[in-house]
């Protein structure tokens, strides 16, 4: 799991903008539901992994505040 910077971050980000499987489905073996998220690249080598898409305008956003938050 991401930890720090990154963790804080993402945080700062609103649900709609960040992307990926629910942290049930970490680690999951099912081949279908691998392939449902290997459609999405958050699927390796049969394993469902975290790999969060983010809109990139928010991601812009959320840098700025901390940045200022940190002075």
């Amino acid at each position: 799991m991401m930890t720090g910077f990154t963790s804080e971050l993402l945080d700062r980000l609103p649900r709609e903008a960040v992307l990926g499987p629910p942290e049930g489905l970490w680690g999951a073996t099912e081949p279908q539901v691998v392939d449902y998220w290997k459609e999405c690249h958050n699927a390796f080598q049969g394993v469902v992994t975290w790999s969060p898409t983010v809109d990139p305008e928010m991601l812009k956003l959320a840098y700025l505040d901390l940045v200022l938050d940190k002075g």
